[in-house]
């Protein structure tokens, strides 16, 4: 089961290849968590160029019955940028460049990406400029006291299963379960 501090870190280290494979593969960043994950504590550079992140949840109670649990929100990227008079073209082409790491129906560890990110305005604030973007997430787990595997793999259960399983494929109470260890595989695949 993802917990917010695991759906955070998630996110996160998306975060964190997105800047890796943009166009801005330095641009600092200032994450959500004390320190970020490399334990320094964020110091906003002399250029004032960096990318913020906004942890927003939106867990509402009662969406399913029994243990199951919908963790979602949105995930907001706000770039700062120097308001020194030099356009709004370098540092749209830079959140562009990191957004396009993001698409709709993404798997990050176990978080899910819904939507396309959406660019939300351009804020003047003094001496910078910030760009903002909005990106869904959601996480669909069944809440369990202990992690469980599937056929010695490192997957999680994510719905309860019975009956046999030998085939590698089961449906039980409208859910299917699939053991990657126990399916056949394809001469060739």
């Amino acid at each position: 089961m993802l917990n917010e501090t695991e759906i955070i870190a998630a996110l996160q280290q998306a975060v964190t290849a997105a800047v890796a494979d943009s166009n801005a593969p330095t641009l600092p960043v200032k994450y959500l968590m004390v320190g970020g994950p490399d334990g320094a504590a964020f110091v906003t550079p002399a250029d004032m160029k960096y990318l913020e992140l906004v942890w927003l949840p939106n867990n509402r109670v009662g969406d399913f019955r029994g243990n199951e649990k919908n963790h979602r929100g949105i995930l907001r990227l706000v770039l700062h940028w120097p308001n020194d008079g030099g356009g709004i073209y370098a540092p749209a082409a830079t959140l562009a460049s990191i957004c396009a790491f993001f698409w709709n129906g993404q798997l990050l560890n176990g978080v899910q990406i819904y939507g396309t990110p959406d660019p939300t305005g351009i804020i003047e604030q003094g001496s910078e400029v910030l760009l903002p973007v909005s990106i869904l997430y959601q996480s669909y787990r069944v809440q369990t006291t202990s992690a469980e595997t599937i056929g010695g793999s490192n997957l999680q259960v994510i719905a309860p299963v019975t009956g046999d399983t030998s085939d590698g494929l089961n449906m039980t109470g409208g859910r299917i379960h699939v053991d990657i260890d126990e399916l056949p595989i394809a001469p060739g695949a």
